[in-house]
């Protein structure tokens, strides 16, 4: 995807290309182990984004480039994993998609390159 839609950003103003990752792809926070290759295709994808973020720049120096974690959200993909985590703490598809935009809105050129939690909180690599 990224292929097609980086040739069209603006070479001027703000635009933002985000993707969803998880938080199970940072190396650094990796206190669990397991899910080797969810967690292997996550981090993939978030070292795939900052390279993009420091190319990107190159051509439009007000682009966004991020990864975005969205929380555990309640949904089919993420029930068989709840009983780790306080059900509380799993969010509706609506609560998490208004956060990411939240955060999306909030972002500048400067948070290029980062992995960025529901609540705008950076994650590490």
């Amino acid at each position: 995807m990224a292929k097609h839609v980086l040739p069209l950003v603006p070479k001027a103003g703000k635009s933002v290309f985000a993707v969803l990752s998880a938080r199970v792809g940072s190396i650094e926070d990796n206190r669990l182990g397991g899910w080797y290759g969810y967690r292997a295709s996550k981090a993939a994808l978030n070292q795939f984004m900052r390279t993009i973020a420091i190319e990107l720049s190159r051509q439009s120096p007000e682009a966004v480039c991020v990864a975005l974690h969205p929380g555990t959200v309640d949904t089919a993909l993420s029930h068989p994993f709840q009983a780790g985590i306080k059900i509380k703490k799993a969010f509706s598809p609506a609560y998490s998609a208004e956060r990411l935009l939240a955060v999306t809105d909030a972002l500048t050129a400067t948070h290029s390159g980062q992995f960025l939690a529901w609540d705008g909180r950076p994650i590490p690599f």
